[in-house]
């Protein structure tokens, strides 16, 4: 950013230790850390303002779309629907316990066994 090499930021570093001392360095360098976070929120918030401006005046027909849904508006999830087997159907005797039963025979399946290997 300030084009500065490790020895000139030691030179730096050494210059403010011994001008400010070693009690009001830490309370400069907190001073100066917090002045560069509100410099850097407001660049950010001025390049947003800049750059929502500019999509208004490339896309007038339509707003910028927001990152979340306005107050009381909801979001529809859509859920795929997996193949399930009938639920009176009873588990095949083979199965290890914990995992669900596999569709009957005379169904399709559309799950993919990762678990065997030719």
């Amino acid at each position: 950013m300030f084009n500065i090499g490790p020895g000139e930021l030691v030179i730096i570093l050494i210059l403010a230790l011994v001008l400010l001392g070693p009690k009001r360095l830490p309370e400069v360098a907190r001073t100066v850390g917090k002045g560069m976070r509100e410099l850097r929120r407001a660049t950010e918030d001025l390049k947003g303002s800049v750059e929502s401006e500019f999509y208004k005046l490339e896309h007038p027909e339509s707003p910028k779309p927001a990152l979340r849904p306005a107050e009381g508006r909801t979001i529809p999830i859509e859920t795929a629907a997996a193949p399930q087997a009938s639920p009176n159907a009873p588990p095949p005797p083979d199965a290890p316990a914990g995992e669900p039963p596999s569709p009957s025979t005379g169904e399709a399946s559309t799950a993919t066994d990762l678990t065997r290997t030719s």
